[in-house]
């Protein structure tokens, strides 16, 4: 696969002497001949594949890997990384394109004499879902051995992006164009997000995109173009979408579309994108562990000071006004339940609880969702979480009762209204109900490590009693 923006040490500085890059030779007549999206050169009487610099040298992938490899050597261990991976994706690409290069240029044709530099055709990225139940995302070699992936590879087309049909086989998902994907999100507005491993020119995928490009596109289905959404911060904060987090990728009502980015001070920032235009809604000192998007485009944010280690729960309302809803703790988990209004599991001190913040009151519910402490301590709670954790049920309870119910895995709202969840840590959840009620529905599953939601029906895998793996189909 071809990422030129990986080849960041690369940089070539105009100058009025320009210097090629190391391992480039000067185009001569008959030395160059043009291929669908890459060129052949004539180096030490054998063509191999590469590209033109500056119309003036050729570069072959094989010289430009041995340059890549003597700059990782001298680089950080991040930076290191980086060019290695550039450097194994050039062997990629010599290794497809270097049979097309073998036999110079076209058999019985004269050999070419340059007098103008020819130009590639573009290598526009296009994405192509057609038959696609799925998708999956792999390294750059995922299931390279399919014809479909040959042919496609064969036409220029390329990524570790791959798409499934109803019969579990693979094929490429793009029919145009090469992309090193890192994530990608399928998304309630039925379009697909996807976050590059490095720039990328949307437009000639073979173009070298160092300091442009695009990090963050949005992929219409049904025309399979990308249409870029970032491109001039210097990362993006995809968290694990398994923790507890929200989707790093949200959206309002509208269509407006929020994310967490690094800028180029690498300073943490909440994005808004929407109409063609970004806006940052914090840009501050700040550290957003998760953040949720309401549906009129109030977000509610938990995190962190840096410089002070003040924790905290925020909402930012649609105009951009910031106000604090708690000063000395995080939300441990941030859900909209079906009532409308946000619930967040919250632990400072002796204060283990769950509370909710009311959006169309723009205030916290005086009363808490679930507490720990009694009524006698000045705290009133719909629900309480000692009953579950009494004696003997603390332990066999440990999920819930390790925090008290303020930490969960997953979450599911099924067709009646329930919220359903994994309430704990890691593969030592415990299964329980939030809402409208709390309470502790009876399964096989002791440990939950895993809950998937379907409709009414929850699936979940875990540990039985007998501490064996199950996975169980609950009917709530």
């Amino acid at each position: 696969m071809r990422r030129l923006a990986l080849l960041i040490s690369l940089t070539l500085v105009s100058t009025s002497t320009y210097a090629a890059p190391k391992g480039a030779i000067r185009v001569k007549d008959g030395q160059v001949v043009a291929r669908e999206g890459f060129y052949c050169g004539l180096v030490r009487k054998k063509w191999v594949p590469g590209r033109l610099v500056k119309n003036k040298f050729f570069y072959s992938h094989l010289a430009e890997r041995k340059a890549l490899l003597a700059k990782a050597s001298k680089s950080s261990r991040r930076a290191k990384a980086r060019l290695k991976r550039a450097a194994k994706e050039l062997l990629v690409l010599h290794a497809e394109r270097a049979p097309l290069c073998s036999g110079g240029p076209s058999v019985n044709a004269p050999t070419p004499t340059i007098t103008a530099t020819p130009t590639p055709s573009r290598n526009p990225l296009v994405f192509d879902f057609a038959g696609a139940v799925g998708l999956a995302l792999g390294g750059p070699s995922t299931n390279s051995a399919t014809s479909g992936v040959k042919a496609a590879r064969a036409l220029g087309a390329f990524s570790n992006l791959k798409k499934v049909d109803s019969s579990g086989h693979l094929s490429e998902a793009v029919k145009s164009g090469r992309a090193s994907i890192s994530r990608f999100l399928i998304a309630p507005n039925n379009k697909l997000y996807v976050l590059f491993q490095n720039r990328t020119d949307l437009e000639d995928t073979d173009a070298y995109a160092y300091g442009s490009g695009c990090l963050l596109a949005e992929v219409d289905p049904a025309t399979g173009r990308p249409a870029c959404i970032e491109s001039d911060v210097q990362s993006l904060e995809w968290s694990n979408t398994s923790s507890p987090r929200n989707r790093p990728i949200q959206f309002d009502a509208t269509g407006a579309i929020y994310y967490l980015a690094r800028n180029t001070d690498g300073k943490l920032v909440l994005r808004k994108y929407w109409g063609g235009a970004t806006t940052d809604l914090i840009t501050d000192n700040a550290y957003i562990q998760d953040m949720l998007v309401l549906p009129d485009g109030t977000v509610v944010i938990t995190g962190y000071t840096p410089s002070t280690g003040a924790q905290w729960v925020r909402r930012i309302s649609p105009s951009g006004s910031l106000r604090n809803l708690v000063t000395s703790g995080l939300g441990n988990f941030l859900k909209m339940f079906p009532d409308g209004n946000i619930y967040f599991g919250f632990s400072v001190g002796d204060d283990w609880s769950v509370r909710r913040y009311l959006p169309a009151l723009d205030q916290l519910d005086d009363q808490y969702w679930i507490a720990r402490l009694t009524e006698s301590s000045g705290i009133s709670s719909a629900f309480r979480s000692e009953p579950f954790c009494k004696g003997t049920l603390f332990q066999a309870n440990i999920g819930f009762c390790g925090s008290f119910g303020t930490r969960i895995i997953t979450s599911h709202e099924t067709l009646n209204g329930d919220v359903f969840v994994a309430a704990g840590f890691g593969a030592d959840g415990l299964l329980m109900q939030y809402y409208p009620v709390l309470a502790q529905p009876q399964t096989a599953v002791k440990k939950v490590s895993g809950l998937l939601g379907l409709l009414n029906q929850l699936v979940i895998a875990g540990l039985n009693a007998d501490n064996r793996y199950i996975l169980t189909l609950y009917d709530t």
